[in-house]
């Protein structure tokens, strides 16, 4: 009886430790992306005058993807100006440079289209309405005066 125990325990440990994650089981892409496909980090502080790489790691097939575009606008140019990226290096990306975009204030969102017409954008919010990143340039030495 005690052997029998024992082999059920085994066995049921067994069982337990080869069950898969729910995140390995899951579908990554079933008509909606999920988050881990397209990442953005954007910079926390930006000061005025310096050069920013904007980057987005889009993690699709290249044969997937059919365009992938930065919308970006500041506090002089009110429309949003639509930028065509191309990939480099695996990171597509965009150098925000100053002289080119003046003003104080700057916001920028993605939109990534798939070859099946699916159009993703990045970032979202809770309810998946495009929240672009809204960043103030920062005079640089106030900015470390303060701290």
């Amino acid at each position: 009886m005690a052997n029998q125990i024992s082999l059920l325990f085994l066995f049921s440990a067994v069982l337990l430790a080869t069950e898969l994650p729910d995140s390995l089981t899951e579908q990554n892409f079933n008509g909606y992306l999920q988050s881990k496909k397209i990442i953005h980090h954007p910079e926390e502080i930006m000061f005025q005058g310096r050069n920013y790489n904007l980057e987005l790691i889009v993690d699709i097939p290249d044969d997937s993807i059919e365009s992938v575009n930065l919308f970006i606008r500041t506090d002089t140019k009110k429309p949003y100006q639509e930028n065509s990226l191309k990939r480099k290096r695996g990171i597509f990306s965009l150098r925000f440079d100053p002289a080119v975009f003046p003003g104080s204030l700057v916001q920028y969102f993605f939109i990534v289209q798939l070859s099946d017409y699916s159009l993703f954008a990045i970032p979202v919010d809770n309810n998946d309405a495009i929240q672009p990143v809204e960043r103030t340039l920062v005079d640089a030495v106030e900015y470390y005066k303060l701290k």
